[in-house]
């Protein structure tokens, strides 16, 4: 499927905050293209810088010589890896301060996924190799199941073995 150069303008972990950062990633992108580490797919469309500032920084203050720009259509297979290094390279990483409590849950649930996705990748080998993505999976869940219990008080999440239909959102 064909992910559009304004589609990434949406996307907040590229930070794209004012038009210096769309020019910027825009050149990017252009030069990926030409360089053939992104492959085009489906129709770029003509449109303008303006229509572009005005996505991310609102009416205000407009481009008094507005420009033609290409609304680049890339396939999505070539954009990820595009994208993964681009995110390394160019966005800002912002330090994230939180608890010991709430890192020990986040580093458990990067685990489970790791787990879910080793586990994928070894689906189509043999009997073996399927039982002992499975068994990575288990412990990944008991693993990420140990954690919540040890720091659902803390963090004030409910006991696990709370019926749902006793827990109630707040308004």
């Amino acid at each position: 499927m064909p992910v559009t150069f304004e589609d990434l303008l949406k996307d907040k972990q590229l930070n794209i905050k004012n038009r210096k950062d769309i020019k910027t990633f825009y050149t990017h992108m252009r030069n990926a293209i030409f360089d053939k580490k992104l492959t085009p797919d489906g129709h770029s469309l003509p449109t303008t810088m303006n229509a572009w500032i005005k996505q991310v920084e609102g009416d205000k203050k407009l481009l008094s010589n507005d420009y033609d720009v290409v609304n680049f259509s890339v396939s999505e297979d070539s954009l990820k890896p595009w994208l993964a290094q681009y995110k390394q390279k160019y966005a800002p990483v912002k330090t994230v301060y939180v608890t010991q409590h709430s890192r020990d849950i986040l580093e458990a649930v990067q685990d489970l996924e790791k787990a879910q996705q080793e586990s994928l990748q070894q689906t189509n080998n043999k009997k073996e190799d399927v039982l002992s993505a499975m068994s990575d999976l288990q412990a990944a869940v008991a693993l990420f199941l140990s954690t919540y219990d040890s720091t659902h008080k803390k963090l004030r999440l409910p006991d696990r073995t709370l019926n749902l239909e006793r827990v109630k959102v707040k308004k």
